[in-house]
């Protein structure tokens, strides 16, 4: 398979996301550089505790919301910065 098979046309850019190729590597910088550790912990079960360290070792699957990034990317960085993408 070539190259070029591999690549096609971004189908949602400038509804889903931006057209903009500096703008969106802008908004997607913007995301995750604004999830910082501590992350303070918001659920039933581990409701103040805190994680110091990301990404948490070991997280090997996230579950991240995909609706469009100007509704989820901010909300998308958090569960990516918490991969863990080592081979460790």
């Amino acid at each position: 398979m070539s190259a070029s098979q591999l690549v096609r046309d971004p189908s949602h850019a400038g509804s889903w996301y931006s057209s903009s190729k500096s703008k969106l590597d802008g908004e997607l910088e913007a995301w995750l550089d604004a999830v910082k550790a501590p992350v303070k912990c918001i659920g039933p079960e581990s409701d103040g505790q805190t994680i110091d360290q990301l990404p948490v070792p070991g997280a090997r699957v996230i579950i991240a919301p995909h609706a469009g990034y100007a509704y989820s990317g901010a909300a998308a960085a958090w569960a990516y910065k918490a991969w863990d993408v080592s081979k460790g």
